[in-house]
């Protein structure tokens, strides 16, 4: 039997509950991209007294933590493409909550660039990535109105990070740790601000690999396994491949294996 399109496989199993599972996944990690990338200019108003931040200071650590973005967007894309799209997404989004963690608890201002710097690092590789992931389960027809309802968690991110603000701001908060060191308001709220992206992490763990990405490094078994995982979350156990007439899938311009890339 011919190979067929996997174009032609997802319109098959249609839009259901992995791809549901997978759209979620992605809105609540766009929101965690937004809160970190939008976010800042919120949490730098609240911590420029502490920090000793003026206007130039200001400056160079929004260029910085948007240099680091445009600097590394070309790294990233190329590495979904080399090692995959759930990994790049899982290491990214783990490196990324890691350092802005940290950063939350900087005493002062060049610790809190380096960190932020590297927030805007790995960040790039969520941006990148999370919309392919996403594009590679579900047919074409369908992209772009699933592309549309995922920029929306943008807005929902512009909604949650002021709110969060605003709620801090009444509750004050001022706990002493040492000398002139105090966790303050802006610091919980870039712990706060974490929350999305560490809800992304617990989702992330229990979702397949693209298919798209299996078939690009000729891992045709790998795809199928994954098709055969699909097919049964939306259409049931007892549909297979085989039931809908699928043994082997294709997809245009697979990547020829006996090219080097430098």
């Amino acid at each position: 039997m011919a190979p067929v399109d996997i174009e032609d496989v997802w319109d098959m199993l249609g839009f259901g509950r992995m791809q549901l599972a997978i759209f979620f996944t992605c809105c609540v990690l766009q929101m965690y991209v937004s809160n970190e990338q939008l976010g800042l200019s919120v949490i730098l108003v609240a911590g420029a007294g502490e920090l000793k931040i003026d206007n130039e200071r200001m400056g160079w650590l929004i260029a910085c933590v948007f240099f680091a973005q445009v600097i590394f967007g070309h790294y990233f894309g190329y590495m979904t493409d080399k090692i995959g799209r759930l990994k790049v997404l899982f290491r990214t989004l783990i490196m990324t909550i890691l350092s802005s963690f940290l950063s939350a608890f900087m005493p002062e201002y060049w610790s809190f660039l380096v960190l932020r710097f590297i927030v805007g690092v790995f960040i790039t590789g969520l941006a990148v990535t999370l919309l392919t992931y996403l594009s590679e389960f579900c047919s074409l027809a369908l992209r772009p109105k699933v592309h549309n309802f995922v920029s929306y968690s943008i807005g929902v991110s512009m909604i949650y990070v002021p709110l969060a603000a605003l709620s801090l701001m009444y509750l004050n908060v001022h706990v002493h740790v040492w000398e002139n060191y105090e966790i303050t308001n802006w610091r919980v709220l870039i712990l706060i601000n974490l929350l999305p992206g560490i809800l992304g992490v617990c989702l992330l763990y229990r979702l397949p690999e693209s298919p798209k990405f299996y078939l690009s490094i000729n891992k045709h078994e790998e795809a199928m396994v994954v098709l055969e995982k699909c097919c049964s979350v939306n259409k049931g156990k007892n549909v297979t491949l085989a039931s809908l007439g699928v043994d082997k899938v294709t997809q245009s311009r697979l990547r020829d294996s006996q090219i080097e890339h430098n």
